[in-house]
């Protein structure tokens, strides 16, 4: 059960990360395209800004839970019937 705890609260935390330091590449690059634009302008002899990276086709793979999931979701309903069975017998015991 721990496994499938520590399974949920690091997926996302990786997925997260990710995104941050793709985020900050980004970022970079287009204050980078700024800084450059206006001497492009300027200057109009001078050559192009060189060509950034295509983030368009950039994807982040989110986590898939259904097998931790199910099998959380399993033990939950085990231990549940083993409370209810308890609990059931506790009472008829108490009513004979």
């Amino acid at each position: 059960m721990e496994c499938v705890q520590q399974s949920i609260v690091e997926k996302p935390k990786k997925s997260e990360e990710e995104a941050s330091q793709l985020f900050k590449i980004i970022q970079t690059e287009m204050e980078q395209r700024g800084a450059l634009e206006p001497f492009v302008q300027t200057f109009t002899t001078v050559k192009p800004a060189p060509l950034l990276n295509d983030w368009t086709i950039k994807t982040i793979r989110t986590p898939s839970y259904k097998a931790s999931g199910a099998t959380a979701v399993s033990e939950l309903r085990k231990d549940l019937n083993i409370e209810m069975e308890t609990l059931f017998k506790g009472k008829m015991e108490s009513c004979s």
